[in-house]
């Protein structure tokens, strides 16, 4: 195991809090095997092992990809003729779409549910005000909740306008910096330390209050923001391998199945220019191409209240008030 983790460091250039993560796993896994040696029929013991403790699939899950790492190594050092750990199934996980908002909707959500209140404590404000800078900042970056609160003031080089993060499996990268999150960024790399020094649950909080407050429905998470960003940049005509590198993933396949949430009108712009609504369309077709538009875009907009008929006489009537 100590040849392991010393090859994580070293080599994968992990992080420690991975390392230990991998340390934590690997030991329990010796506990559970005793004097056995791990196989195919002794990885799947420990999987009902973890199972019978009442472990969450994505808990299990998380666990046995840290045994299959385990064994690929072994495997790739010569150790073992094949590496089995493939074919163990891991637990199915359930995963609940995730649900989205447009851009302009999200930062309206931020600023609602990190609003100072006139009874607000002193504490409280500063909470809100670390609250709102680090979901814009997330908006604006498609950082994940645990990147956000790891970055440090010694990531960040202000003159180049770029900033390292550390990702998922320890790996860093490189990204640029949105012109107007500077001038929030200066003092905090200024003070040093964290740049936000806000826990999970109150970024969870200020989410869940601002969609109270504007009464949408759509369980918007910070994690939301994520696929928010990436469908923004497809939806801005960022190219797929640029928005690839800047979503920091290995494949643009994931980009694609899982964080763009482009709907139908986003690909009838690509097909035909720019606009939904093509020539050689009779006025009612085009009446209902707009209408069935203005339904599907704006009915998760809370900054209108949007109210369309469309009459037998082919006649549209579209009532748009603002909040």
């Amino acid at each position: 195991m100590a040849d392991y983790l010393l090859s994580c460091e070293i080599e994968s250039g992990m992080t420690k809090r991975t390392i230990e993560g991998k340390k934590e796993t690997l030991t329990r896994l010796s506990k559970f095997l005793g004097n056995s040696e791990l196989s195919p029929e002794t990885f799947r013991g420990y999987i009902a092992y973890l199972t019978d403790l009442g472990w969450k699939p994505s808990s299990m899950v998380s666990d046995s990809k840290v045994v299959r790492a385990f064994i690929s190594w072994h495997f790739e050092g010569g150790s073992i003729s094949e590496n089995w750990g493939q074919k163990v199934k891991l637990p199915k996980l359930h995963r609940e779409e995730i649900q989205i908002v447009p851009f302009e909707t999200a930062q309206m959500i931020i600023e609602a549910g990190c609003e100072v209140l006139k009874n607000d404590n002193k504490a409280v404000r500063r909470q809100k005000r670390e609250a709102k800078d680090c979901l814009i900042f997330a908006s604006k970056s498609g950082l994940r909740n645990f990147e956000l609160r790891g970055l440090k003031a010694d990531d960040f080089n202000l003159e180049e306008k770029t900033f390292w993060v550390f990702g998922k499996g320890g790996h860093r990268d490189k990204l640029p910096i949105a012109n107007d999150m500077l001038k929030m960024l200066r003092p905090r790399i200024n003070r040093g330390g964290l740049i936000f020094r806000i826990s999970e649950k109150m970024l969870q909080n200020s989410m869940t209050r601002g969609c109270k407050k504007l009464d949408i429905k759509q369980k918007i998470r910070v994690h939301s923001l994520r696929h928010v960003y990436a469908t923004t940049l497809l939806r801005d005509g960022v190219p797929y391998g640029q928005a690839r590198r800047l979503m920091r993933h290995t494949d643009t396949r994931i980009l694609d199945t899982v964080y763009s949430h482009l709907n139908v009108y986003d690909l009838a712009i690509s097909l035909n220019g720019t606009t939904i609504v093509p020539q050689g369309l009779s006025p009612k077709e085009k009446l209902e191409r707009i209408l069935s538009f203005v339904q599907y875009e704006m009915k998760n907009d809370c900054r209108f209240v949007v109210k369309c008929e469309l009459d037998p006489n082919s006649s549209l009537a579209l009532h748009i008030n603002l909040k």
